[in-house]
């Protein structure tokens, strides 16, 4: 009698499709070299940009007194923040505003009177600002308040306001 031998082992055509599958399964038909260190993307550094600040406040007269105003950024005048009063006696309230670009740091801003039909009067002054970045899109720009401040001011006095803006 005859025995039948059963086969013991993986036959060589399946083995040989199965290593072609691994070897085509593995390559991705590309090369890579890669330096010896981690590279990162090039990207702008933001150290030092510059912000733009939308700086908006009041100064409002006890008297009425005020006749024209504006708005200083570390000392200096903003281009076109010059507000005017249309009444001769002065306004009880001026609406200032005014927009800077500036970097990081300490600052000050100031709400100065320039002109007033009385000798000296009481102001209450208030505002905000606005501050953005281009480089950075945030959704709205971030807000400043500052703090209300009352003094009694005369033409070419002012009330200052500090702020520190950081990267």
């Amino acid at each position: 009698m005859k025995k039948l031998i059963a086969p013991r082992g993986i036959h060589p055509r399946w083995l040989a499709m199965l290593l072609l599958g691994l070897v085509l399964g593995a390559c991705d038909n590309q090369v890579n070299i890669s330096p010896t260190e981690p590279r990162f993307p090039d990207f702008t550094p933001t150290v030092g940009a510059l912000r733009t600040l939308r700086i908006s406040g009041s100064l409002a007269a006890a008297q009425g007194s005020c006749l024209k105003a504006t708005i200083l950024f570390d000392g200096q005048e903003i281009n076109g923040a010059r507000s005017r009063c249309q009444k001769a006696q002065g306004c009880a309230r001026l609406e200032l505003t005014g927009v800077v670009s500036s970097p990081a740091g300490h600052h000050t801003i100031t709400f100065k009177v320039l002109r007033q039909s009385a000798e000296a009067d009481e102001y209450l002054a208030t505002g905000l600002v606005e501050v953005s970045r281009f480089d950075v899109q945030f959704p709205e720009p971030v807000v400043l308040e500052l703090q209300p401040v009352r003094a009694t001011l005369q033409p070419g006095d002012g009330v200052t306001f500090t702020i520190d803006l950081w990267d």
